[in-house]
């Protein structure tokens, strides 16, 4: 609980000057790919993943209870990103989207599982639960190769745009 109450202090302290040149250079890491308004961000989701791989150990011996509980951290997470929609980068807001359905969907996907008293139906769940594995593991994989994308594009254009200026 400390860093993110940290974080939350910090950013309270210096919300009139965060966008500052002093302030973006010593804090703006923090909030820097975010859109205005929602700096905050980053807290939100040090208490989201604090939750769903702290908090939820508690309830080890009650897996129902255990699995309720992560469900609704990730619903809720899920429109708390929607609703505030906080990535300056659509791509980075669609990925993380899909990252946090996905989380959703497995423990929804182990609450059935639990329940489940078909073998077939235990295969069949056990089968989505693959699925969803391959497609966070993709997504997770494309994400680096999608930011290099991104920055080599980014740098051509800065070189386009210097190049224009020299001839000028």
């Amino acid at each position: 609980l400390g860093m993110p109450l940290a974080i939350a202090a910090l950013l309270y302290m210096f919300r009139n000057r965060l966008y500052s040149g002093s302030t973006y250079s010593t804090f703006g890491f923090l909030y820097a790919t975010y859109k205005k308004g929602v700096e905050g961000w980053e807290i939100q989701e040090i208490f989201r993943k604090t939750l769903l791989t702290g908090a939820i150990i508690y309830l080890q011996n009650r897996p129902l209870t255990q699995l309720a509980a992560s469900v609704m951290i990730c619903a809720a997470a899920c429109c708390n990103l929607n609703y505030f929609q906080p990535h300056k980068n659509r791509k980075v807001f669609w990925r993380s989207q899909t990252s946090y359905i996905i989380t959703l969907l497995k423990f929804l996907s182990a609450n059935l599982l639990l329940g489940s008293r078909n073998p077939a139906e235990t295969d069949s769940i056990g089968f989505l639960i693959i699925i969803l594995d391959c497609i966070f593991i993709f997504n997770a994989i494309g994400m680096p190769i999608a930011a290099v994308y991104l920055l080599h594009k980014k740098i051509q254009l800065i070189e386009t745009e210097i190049e224009r200026a020299k001839r000028k």
